[in-house]
């Protein structure tokens, strides 16, 4: 089930899983250079005589097809993060109607819940350039 180096300061040991006559596994160490020490089941003598250790590496490569998935959405989450706080959030409207002596009247409509004094300048400059004066 398991291999240590070094159980305790013992040495090299396996931990191993016996079931004596179809009953329940039991777990027990077994100590490579003290066979003597622990408990074993039953009447059997189990004893490691050799465990090859080694120093490796594990490198693994996965693949996972949701990734462009993930890359999408974030591409598209990019914008929204743009317009959510760097773009002034303004509200404009221009209302014509017709008056009772056949002329177009216009009335600009605006909002803005940031930066209130920057809006109302850029409002009166279109103001004027509607009515067609120049701002001063």
């Amino acid at each position: 089930m398991k291999v240590d180096g070094n159980l305790q300061g013992y040495g090299p040991a396996v931990l191993l899983a016996f079931s004596p006559g179809g009953g329940h596994p039991e777990a027990f160490w077994t100590l490579k250079d003290h066979p003597e020490l622990g408990e074993q089941p039953g009447p059997y003598q189990f004893t490691a005589e050799a465990i090859p250790f080694g120093y490796y590496s594990v490198f693994q490569v996965k693949h996972d097809p949701g990734v462009g998935w993930v890359y999408a959405g974030f591409l598209l989450f990019l914008p929204g993060l743009y317009l959510a706080f760097f773009r002034p959030a303004e509200r404009w409207a221009l209302v014509l109607a017709k008056t009772p002596q056949g002329k177009w009247q216009g009335r600009l409509l605006g909002a803005s819940p940031r930066h209130r004094e920057e809006f109302a300048a850029r409002q009166e400059r279109l103001l004027m350039e509607l009515k067609g004066g120049t701002p001063s």
